[in-house]
């Protein structure tokens, strides 16, 4: 037995956005952003995910992880123009 108790960075964005006189005639407006998602997990316990509980069909065996895939963590940078 071990503590399953966490806290996940789940997801956070960051943005701004050009508008008017900033930008040339041929662009209204262009708006630059960063996004990252499963940043950080703090958590003292020892498996991948505390999060991961694998279905089964017996009672016994309720949340336990088996050993299950840690959460991938991802990286988004975009641009979008509109003209």
């Amino acid at each position: 037995m071990q503590d399953g108790s966490y806290l996940n960075i789940r997801e956070v964005t960051l943005g701004y956005t050009f508008q008017g006189s900033t930008l040339n005639d041929l662009v209204r407006r262009a708006r630059l952003y960063a996004s990252a998602q499963n940043l950080n997990m703090f958590t003292d316990y020892r498996g991948f995910n505390p999060m991961a509980s694998i279905p089964t069909e017996s009672q016994l065996t309720i949340g336990q992880d088996y050993g299950a895939y840690p959460l991938q963590r991802t990286w988004t940078v975009g641009l979008d123009i509109a003209f």
